[in-house]
């Protein structure tokens, strides 16, 4: 420190280098806390974009699953008519209707837990999005609350 003690002991006028710094420290520090504020909004909104995103691939990997199911159940559907027709069974009525019938209400039953289940989940990121931006904002607020509370107990 003895190295510092010929700069903070110069003259810039009737005022001291040491006295100038000492001056400014808190404008210093100041903008330090701004940033930190500013770096913590941003880190909370970056955050709940991220969650955004992951809500939004949730609904694309849903629609993608339904069509999925749409597909199997067709093939299903289309497997059993098949057979039936092969065994010379009339399709138009009767047990082979029921049969095709239970198998769309079965793939539609599940769409509908997968469409619960998928939308349940984009809400709850929503909500978590709106948390982490919230935080963010708190952190900031804490961070420049912090700082003034320093500045003005500092004596």
């Amino acid at each position: 420190m003895s190295f510092l003690q010929p700069i903070l002991a110069t003259q810039v006028g009737t005022t001291t280098v040491g006295s100038l710094l000492a001056q400014s420290v808190p404008y210093i520090v100041g903008t330090v806390a701004m940033t930190q504020a500013y770096g913590q909004m941003a880190l909370g909104d970056a955050e709940a974009k991220l969650t955004e995103y992951q809500a939004l691939n949730m609904e694309q990997a849903s629609a993608i699953r339904s069509s999925e199911r749409k597909k199997n159940m067709r093939k299903a559907i289309g497997t059993q008519l098949a057979l039936y027709s092969s065994a010379g069974i009339d399709v138009t009525q009767g047990t082979p209707v029921d049969v095709m019938k239970d198998t769309a209400k079965d793939y539609a039953y599940d769409q509908y837990i997968d469409n619960f289940e998928t939308q349940n989940r984009i809400y709850s990121n929503m909500l978590q999005a709106k948390f982490q931006r919230a935080a963010g904002r708190q952190k900031a607020v804490g961070s420049l609350l912090d700082y003034g509370t320093r500045f003005a107990l500092r004596g």
